[in-house]
């Protein structure tokens, strides 16, 4: 070997030291430990989403408004004293935030640092303010943490649109030299997504960077991934709703009931590569982009149709896709779902099952009788830092079935909103002590039937831990609520 050549081996073996050096220096130590790859000559950290340590998640306010969901409108009598209206606010801003978000937050690891999107009443005119001081004391009295521990674990920023889903705003996709999270955003995405991420990027720039992927390629961070591929290299997933998202905009046509051949869709995987460090790029469920009426549209995004984890046992990783039960019913209505329904939803997990499996993945199915919205791979992931254990966040959703049974604790809890709004009412109508206790007492009820759903037998929540069990994954159970919207993956961005 030449000296010249030598001198070369010497230069890039230092210079990947200096990296690691540094991405460790940033980050407490942790991030040479993420597995992943290096990218754009070792300026980039690409790790899949599993394998991070969720050592941060950024987490979003709701406003302090009027109304929220099954919630009475807040309406003061005339009688009410500034106190009494105070203490109801923060107590039904209590009560939705559980509604919305579930028991997440002592759920998550302890050395996790949140970033918490507060509504900047500039751009959110519907909030009444206070969130914040709210939300501090929710984390006291609720959660049980102290001041000191919020001071440290938590870090607020204004949120220039309702941050109800932090997942969807971008993608994280990995860490820069700095150990700082990059974060991609696309401008043409939804209002208010690409605000926010700029938003947390300006906020703390020493936490986190920005990668613009242009105004094609979408980032709705719900509806894509990074995970292993069978062949241990990175794959970015993302459902088909990104793919004509894509065309769409590219071509100003309406692609979205349309059937799209084989060269559309490798043009847009092209250009998906190209923005995303020239990674390879699967559409799920592939299928459906040609056969479009085959599928179903309230599938609309990835973390509803599957969720492919690393193989805690070693070998091939595994894709966890739901199977929707034929007798399936709203949890919220308690209508049952069409034939019509059930089987296009089915016959786009089945899609997604035969293409993942011919791809090399173990395929595991999972049956749920509720929406789509609440499927069992709408989940949180990550590997503990301290642990090394790859650890899922599986929600348990409060039992429905059987569905005319009116002591099922779901049946019981949206009795109990009822009840709530009917003591709001009496206190509104005839403002008293007597109505303002009584809608107190009905306030901690409703919390506490609530709170009994953690400890609810359900029998398809059990289905669903014992599979993943199965394979090794440390499952945390997280009480979480039928609400209209959203899941799990959707609130956290991580």
């Amino acid at each position: 070997m030449t000296g010249t050549a030598l001198l070369k081996k010497f230069v890039i073996i230092m210079y990947a030291i200096f990296i690691c050096t540094c991405i460790s220096a940033a980050d407490g130590n942790t991030i040479r430990k993420h597995k992943g790859i290096m990218a754009e000559n070792g300026r980039v950290m690409i790790v899949p989403e599993a394998e991070r340590f969720m050592e941060f998640a950024v987490l979003g306010l709701w406003p302090n408004q009027e109304s929220n969901f099954f919630f009475p409108a807040m309406k003061w009598p005339a009688l009410a004293t500034e106190k009494q209206k105070r203490h109801i606010e923060e107590r039904f801003y209590w009560l939705n935030f559980e509604l919305t978000h579930g028991d997440i937050i002592p759920n998550l690891p302890p050395y996790a640092h949140f970033y918490i999107g507060t509504p900047d009443n500039k751009y959110v005119p519907e909030s009444r303010g206070r969130e914040k001081e709210y939300f501090t004391e929710y984390l006291k009295k609720n959660v049980g943490m102290s001041e000191k521990e919020i001071r440290e674990r938590f870090d607020f920023f204004k949120s220039p649109v309702r941050l109800a889903w932090p997942q969807d705003i971008c993608k994280v996709l990995g860490f820069d030299e700095k150990g700082r999270k990059i974060l991609g955003y696309c401008n043409a995405d939804m209002y208010g997504y690409p605000q926010a991420a700029k938003k947390i990027a300006e906020t703390f720039p020493d936490k986190f960077t920005l990668k613009d992927t242009g105004d094609r390629i979408s980032m709705e961070g719900g509806d894509e991934n990074l995970v292993w591929g069978p062949d241990n290299n990175i794959v970015f997933i993302a459902g088909r709703h990104r793919a004509i998202r894509y065309l769409n905009r590219s071509r100003g046509i309406y692609f979205d009931k349309s059937s799209i051949s084989n060269d559309f869709i490798e043009e847009v995987r092209s250009a998906f590569s190209q923005a995303i460090y020239g990674l390879k790029i699967i559409f799920i469920p592939e299928k459906m982009l040609s056969n479009h009426d085959r599928g179903s549209d309230e599938l609309f995004h990835l973390d509803m149709v599957c969720a492919i984890l690393p193989n805690p046992k070693g070998g091939s990783p595994i894709a966890f896709i739901p199977s929707l039960d034929k007798d399936s019913y709203d949890g919220i209505t308690h209508v049952k779902f069409s034939a019509d329904f059930v089987s296009h939803c089915q016959a786009e997990y089945d899609a997604a099952a035969e293409q993942l499996k011919g791809l090399g993945y173990i395929i595991e199915r999972l049956r749920f009788a509720d929406h789509p919205v609440r499927c069992p791979v709408n989940i949180v992931r990550y590997r503990d830092k301290d642990t090394g254990l790859e650890t899922i966040l599986l929600p348990k959703y409060p039992n429905q079935l059987p569905i005319n049974d009116p002591n099922t604790t779901q049946a019981r809890i949206m009795k109990a909103y009822d009840i709530l709004n009917n003591k709001y009412k009496a206190w509104y109508d005839n403002a008293n002590n007597v109505t303002y206790n009584e809608l107190l007492n009905t306030i901690n009820e409703v919390s506490a039937i609530m709170d009994e759903s953690a400890k609810d037998k359900n029998p398809i929540y059990d289905e669903w831990e014992k599979a993943f069990k199965k394979y090794g994954f440390k499952v945390v159970m997280v009480p979480t609520y039928a609400w209209g919207a959203g899941g799990l993956h959707c609130q956290l961005l991580y």
